[in-house]
C-alpha cells in the first residue's frame, strides 16, 4: 500500500477518516458546551471550538468532493461514496447547531430539563464514539 500511495497519492480514505475525526471533535466540544450551558457558565469557549472544528469538517468534505469531481476509482460508486461524506458532516451540522442555540438562547431554569438535555449530548457522544469505531473498519 506504501508503494501505491506514493506513486498517485494518499488514499481519499485518509481524508475520509480526518473528516471524521473532526465530525467527532466537534461533537465532544458541543458536549462540552451542553456541560458549561446546564451549569449555567460561559460556554463561549466552547461554541466558538465547536463552530472552528464544524468549519474544518466542511473543509474536509470539500477536500473529498473535489478529489471525487476527477478520475477516483472505488469499489464503492462515487455517489454511494459521496452520500456517506454527506451522511458524516451532518453530525458536526448538528452539533453546531445545538452550540448555535445556547449561544443565543438561555436555558431552561428547569432542573430536570438540563439532566436530561446533558444525557442526551452524552448519548450523541456515544452513538458518535461508536460511529467512529465503525469508520476505523473500512
Amino acid at each position: 500500500m506504501k508503494f501505491f500511495e506514493s506513486r498517485v497519492g494518499p488514499s481519499i480514505f485518509e481524508t475520509y477518516y480526518r473528516h471524521a475525526a473532526k465530525a467527532l471533535e466537534t461533537v465532544e466540544h458541543m458536549e462540552c458546551c451542553v456541560a458549561v450551558a446546564c451549569e449555567d457558565g460561559d460556554a463561549s469557549d466552547a461554541i466558538e471550538a465547536t463552530s472552528k472544528a464544524e468549519l474544518e469538517a466542511d473543509e474536509l468534505k470539500n477536500e473529498l468532493r473535489e478529489v471525487m469531481r476527477g478520475s477516483v476509482r472505488l469499489a464503492i460508486s462515487k455517489e454511494i461514496f459521496l452520500d456517506m461524506i454527506s451522511q458524516q458532516d451532518r453530525i458536526a451540522d448538528y452539533a453546531e447547531n445545538v452550540a448555535e442555540i445556547i449561544s443565543f438562547r438561555p436555558l431552561f431554569e428547569d432542573t430536570k430539563a438540563r439532566k436530561l438535555l446533558m444525557t442526551q449530548a452524552q448519548a450523541v457522544q456515544t452513538t458518535v464514539n461508536e460511529y467512529a469505531k465503525a469508520v476505523e473498519k473500512l
